[in-house]
This record gives C-alpha cells, structure tokens and sequence, in this order.
C-alpha cells in the first residue's frame, strides 16, 4: 500500500499506455518509477534528474510512498519556471505533485492504430477488421482447447483420489455400524 507524501492519503494503482502508477484522489499527485518516466518524459532530462538526487548535498523532505525513506528534493529548471521533483534513490520512484508531471517535456508518441487506420480506404479498414477477428475467433478457440484440455487434465487426477476417498468412506461407516 502506497501512502501520498503530501496528504497520507492511499494511493490508487492505475495504467497508461506507458505502464503502471500510482495517483491521489485527495491531491491528485501521482509516482511511478524512473523506468517508467523514461518511457514518458527525454531520456537527457530522466538522467539529469537521476543524478541530481543521488547528490548527497539535496535537501530531503518528503517520505517516499513506496519505501518511506526521505526522498530527495530535485530541481528541474526550464524556460520559464522551476518545478521541484521528489526522488527517492533507494526505490527508484519519482513523486509528482499536482500537474507536475504535466508540466514536464514529454516524448514524441509513436502513432497508434487509429491513426494507422484513418489512412486506409474504406475496403482496407474492412479487410483489416476481419482479418483482426479472425486472429481473435482463432484465439479463443486455442484458449478454449487449452482450457479443456486442462480441466480433462484435472479430472484425471481427481477421478482415483474421489474414488479412494469413497471406498474409505464405505469401509469407514461399514466398520462404525459393527
């Protein structure tokens, strides 16, 4: 359980396209590992802020939601303000108050696709969303295969152990009505 180090509010595990964080629903500040703001925000700028915070010189406020060691207090100017991030070193996680991390240069997105598919003609999109639910009808049918071969799996392993347990129970009741 993460705890918000502005509020000590629980914190609500969530997803983005880039993987899993964690936000407060009191402050709205959010954290996520530097791997994951790697994926987000210029690799010159994650390294910058990574080597800042292992800086034994950097102030040391907040607890980390992760570990609770105090995090450290890193400054990351731009062109027209300073925002402070908190780091914690030991955990590797970064602490964003409230639109910091909306604030910070983010990397270019790859296109998705819709995007993929607003350049196709009409008769492509239709070929490619039947080729896609074919791939997906064939899918299920696999797991559905797997699923019963599984259960067929277990019902093997039961069936000698049930019978076992019955016999046990015969004898067990023949001898107490003796």
């Amino acid at each position: 359980m993460y705890i918000c180090p502005s509020c000590q509010t629980v914190l609500i595990q969530a997803q983005n396209q880039f993987g899993w964080f964690w936000f407060c629903p009191s402050c709205h500040g959010s954290c996520s590992t530097i791997e994951l703001i790697r994926k987000a925000i210029p690799a010159k700028l994650v390294n910058q802020l990574w080597q800042r915070a292992k800086d034994e010189n950097i102030q040391h406020k907040r607890k980390c939601p992760s570990c609770t060691q105090l995090m450290s207090e890193v400054a990351i100017v731009s062109a027209d303000k300073t925002e402070y991030l908190d780091v914690c070193v030991t955990c590797r996680m970064l602490w964003f108050d409230t639109q910091e991390y909306q604030r910070l240069p983010k990397n270019p997105i790859e296109p998705g696709e819709n995007d993929f598919l607003k350049k196709m003609t009409p008769e492509q999109r239709e070929q490619y969303a039947l080729a896609k639910l074919g791939m997906l009808k064939e899918r299920q049918e696999m797991e559905e295969q797997v699923q019963k071969e599984l259960n067929d799996s277990i019902n093997a392993i039961r069936s000698p152990y049930f019978a076992l347990a019955k016999i046990i129970e015969f004898i067990f009741w023949t001898l107490l009505k003796r």
